[in-house]
């Protein structure tokens, strides 16, 4: 969660996001509601509403928190020199996410779940990969397609290679989804003499 937020805010947040988890072993999503959650919470409607429009803005958020939890996990772990092992560890992190948060979301169905967590998080896992792939373009390493197209392209992937790794356990096998990522994040680079001697450009 964002330390620059007022500490509050933060225990509010945290109240609400603990709340819903409660809720959730016990019921549907679509069956709880906003004062279910605030009473759970000890917090008031009226703070709900000033800071989410409404109970799907505020599952979104808390979607987006985990992930966040997940990527920063990742960027601990990825300490190698090959840029390219940040965006495999990156997906090894959201594979994570998915499989554990469908099923912590269990009451709605596999489905809904797993499109409601992909349209709620792909903004934020374009920006972070755009983030990374623009420092790569910085340090010299050359790309097959502009970072803006890039991040767009591996979010796709990665979501539609997530969403059919969870909605297909008996067909989907996590470590061969893993290799053909690892060789699509590959093909983003123009080529390989380029990517192993970066030419830093002045």
């Amino acid at each position: 969660m964002n330390k620059n937020l007022d500490l509050r805010i933060r225990k509010t947040y945290m109240c609400l996001m603990n709340a819903l988890l409660e809720l959730l072993k016990e019921k549907n999503f679509e069956e709880i509601t906003v004062n279910e959650l605030c009473d759970r919470a000890l917090v008031g409607r009226g703070t709900f509403y000033k800071h989410f429009s409404d109970k799907y803005a505020f599952l979104s958020f808390v979607l987006n928190e985990m992930l966040n939890h997940y990527i920063e996990r990742a960027e601990e772990e990825s300490d190698s020199p090959d840029p390219r092992s940040y965006y495999i560890t990156f997906f090894k992190a959201f594979l994570q996410f998915m499989e554990k948060n469908t099923e912590s979301f269990g009451p709605l169905t596999s489905s809904s779940m797993t499109a409601v967590m992909l349209f709620s998080t792909s903004d934020a896992i374009s920006d972070k990969l755009e983030e990374h792939l623009r420092g790569d373009a910085a340090a010299g390493y050359i790309l097959s397609v502009r970072p803006v197209y890039a991040a767009r392209f591996l979010t796709g992937a990665m979501a539609q290679s997530a969403r059919y790794l969870v909605e297909h356990p008996a067909e989907a096998k996590r470590d061969e989804i893993v290799e053909n990522m690892s060789i699509l994040i590959g093909k983003l680079y123009a080529a390989d003499d380029a990517y192993k001697n970066p030419i830093v450009k002045e």
